[in-house]
């Protein structure tokens, strides 16, 4: 089942399994793919400006970053935590 909540001007699309929101694989592969593709940007011109450990850094971040996104859960709110402020 699909379900929108709208915050402010961002909609946010979930998929709910087991009563939990969970973010659509589709979601994290576009997610992925443009980390990646702005990592080879930003290496291509470190490298042609002579800085090429920093390129090596930035791929390797953005390698951690996409990890990050397929290994880690995404953060829940326990029934009894407060509202944070709007």
């Amino acid at each position: 089942m699909r379900r929108a909540e709208t915050f402010g001007k961002v909609i946010v699309v979930f998929i709910w399994i087991e009563g939990k929101a969970v973010m659509p694989p589709k979601i994290k592969l576009l997610i992925s793919i443009l980390v990646f593709a702005v990592a080879l940007v930003v290496r291509h011109f470190e490298a042609k400006a002579g800085l090429t450990h920093v390129g090596w850094v930035v791929l390797g971040l953005a390698g951690l970053m996409v990890l990050a996104i397929w290994l880690f859960p995404e953060a829940k709110r326990k029934p009894g935590d407060p509202q944070p402020n709007a």
